[in-house]
């Protein structure tokens, strides 16, 4: 099963304060190495959660408030099909 993610990240910064931005100034691509920790540092929180257990059904606020997202959220994690609409 392949998984992959949808990021819309900034390539650069805005030097100035928050009162007065600047113009924008483009960074160089982060290295193989800082790519390497994120991706550590979110795997292994990612694999407290899980172990703990601590996000089920009962706590998770999209399935409570919006089930429908939720599902279609959930399919689309495990590469399934969301919905089918018969007209």
């Amino acid at each position: 099963m392949t998984r992959h993610f949808h990021v819309l990240a900034r390539d650069g910064v805005y030097p100035g304060p928050s009162r007065d931005l600047g113009s924008f100034v483009p960074l160089p691509p982060p290295e193989t190495d800082d790519v390497a920790h994120v991706f550590a540092g979110t795997a292994r929180h990612i694999l407290r959660v899980v172990e703990r257990g601590s996000v089920g059904p009962n706590e998770d606020s999209l399935v409570q408030n919006e089930p429908l997202l939720a599902s279609l959220a959930a399919a689309t994690i495990r590469s399934q099909i969301a919905a089918l609409v018969h007209e």
